[in-house]
Parts: structure tokens; sequence; C-alpha cells
């Protein structure tokens, strides 16, 4: 029998868990919720901060909803706009620069 969508999910989340299971316990993880909820301690200048890490499982099939999770996609569009907001950034201190010469 077919293991169902969350069946898949829930197999793919502890694949992973169990991928990164001694650098969460090397690193004085803990768990704050369930076990894919992990929170690892760091020190910044003094100041203990607690850096979150979340497994989820990506959509990995198309829906008549969504589509299914892709990285390349994801990072050409946040490169995309990242690009964007550089041009911008550029495009408002250039028209700065020219109206402080003004």
């Amino acid at each position: 029998m077919a293991m169902k969508m969350n069946e898949i999910k829930e197999s793919a989340k502890a694949t992973v868990l169990a991928m990164l299971e001694s650098t969460l316990e090397n690193s004085g993880a803990e768990r704050y919720g369930t076990p894919y909820n992990q929170a690892i301690p760091v020190t910044i200048d003094g100041q203990e901060i607690w850096v979150k890490v979340d497994i989820t499982c990506a959509q990995y099939i198309d829906t008549k909803v969504s589509k299914a999770f892709d990285p390349f996609v994801k990072r050409q569009e946040f490169d995309e706009e990242q690009e964007i907001k550089r041009k911008e950034k550029e495009a408002k201190a250039k028209a700065k620069a020219d109206k402080a010469k003004a």
C-alpha cells in the first residue's frame, strides 16, 4: 500500500533530523516543541542568543493550490528581487547626490 502524503512528509523530516542529530547535540540544541523544533544557543558580544532550527517538509508535488517547492526557482527569484532592490537603492543614492550638488 502506498504511503499517504503526511506519512511521506513525516518520514522525510525524520530522515533529515537523523542526519542533523549529532550536529544539534554537539551544538547544545534544546527541543522546544516537536523533535523538529530545536534551538541552538550562541553567544554574541557576551549575550546569549537562541537560534531556531525548524525542520519542515516542502510541498513536493504540484497541486491545484500550489506548485511543488523548487529551491533553484526560489533562489533565482530571491536573487532577482535583491538585484531590483540594489538598483533602486543606487538610483536613490544617485538622486540624493545629484540634489546635493544642485
